[in-house]
């Protein structure tokens, strides 16, 4: 079997959940981090928290725009090459 063509509307929303998932790692590992390092407690969680917010909104954005564009170069590709061969097991 051969994939030939992703769509890139739901590869952009697959990436953009996966960039929400990293960026909320990564913000609980700066508010830990954040704590830990900084002499007030308040100032690293409130930095904390402002990275909680931000980097999962920021991971999802460019996680979207990246799949739609990364679905988009696949499927040009995949037309001058035939696609990746896969192999697939019920």
């Amino acid at each position: 079997m051969k994939l030939r063509k992703i769509d890139p509307l739901s590869f952009g929303v697959v990436n953009a959940i996966l960039g929400v998932l990293l960026g909320l790692i990564l913000a609980i590992i700066y508010i830990i981090v954040g704590a830990t390092l900084t002499s007030s407690l308040g100032l690293g969680a409130a930095f904390g928290g402002i990275m909680f917010i931000t980097l999962p909104l920021t991971y999802a954005i460019f996680g979207f725009v990246g799949g739609i564009i990364g679905a988009a170069l696949y499927n040009l590709v995949a037309r001058w090459t035939g696609g990746i061969k896969i192999t697939l097991q019920q």
